[in-house]
């Protein structure tokens, strides 16, 4: 069997945003019927290093409808 063939039975696990971040006209990204919600974890250092930390902490609760607290 030619690696090329091989290749393209390989499969993967990632989330639905992948297809969306990353889309190639070669790749299908298929849900997997059994798989249940991913959690993501917002995390950022004690002293932000960059500039837009806090607006983008701030952002990401105004989508949220929460806010979002360091720990």
């Amino acid at each position: 069997m030619a690696d090329h063939d091989r290749d393209r039975r390989r499969g993967g696990g990632t989330t639905d945003a992948t297809g969306h971040s990353h889309p190639h006209p070669g790749i299908r990204y298929l849900p997997p019927a059994d798989a249940g919600p991913v959690t993501v974890h917002l995390v950022w250092p004690r002293r932000p290093t960059h500039p837009a930390t806090l607006a983008f902490r701030e952002h990401v609760a105004a989508l949220l409808g929460r806010a979002v607290h360091p720990r």
